[in-house]
């Protein structure tokens, strides 16, 4: 129907996710004292949009700020600036948080929805959106 809109905020169906634990192992991240390992991580988000069940992370001091407000559940961020962080997120601390982050989200979001297309073009065009869905093009 035209005019109806989205019934829901998001594409995929908020499945089962992964740990914070598991979030760990993956990216090879160390886990800072108090942060909830068994917490389920389902989605991903910005740290000024993030919900207790996402990820966000930090890599640059202009986004800082932002990390004392967050409402995620998990960040990835450097030791930098892990100290910054509220009790309530899980923090993960890596070398490169945001080369971390598309790990997690490209086992988040095949999880969902199976391997990338087939066809060459159709596959490079499904790496760079699950790398930076904004730089998307369609040729």
């Amino acid at each position: 129907m035209i005019g109806t809109g989205m019934t829901e905020p998001f594409f995929f169906n908020r499945g089962r996710g992964l740990s914070v634990r598991e979030i760990a192992a993956l990216t090879g991240a160390t886990p800072r004292p108090g942060a909830d390992l068994d917490r389920r991580i389902t989605g991903i988000a910005a740290l000024d949009q993030a919900a207790p069940s996402d990820l966000a992370f930090l890599d640059k001091a202009k986004y800082a700020p932002q990390l004392s407000a967050s409402g995620a559940g998990a960040c990835l961020t450097t030791e930098r600036y892990a100290g910054r962080a509220p009790v309530h997120i899980s923090v993960l601390c890596v070398a490169e948080p945001y080369r971390a982050f598309v790990e997690v989200t490209r086992t988040l979001f095949r999880m969902r929805c199976g391997r990338p297309p087939c066809s060459r073009r159709a596959a490079w065009r499904w790496e760079l959106w699950s790398i930076r869905p904004h730089a998307w093009k369609v040729a």
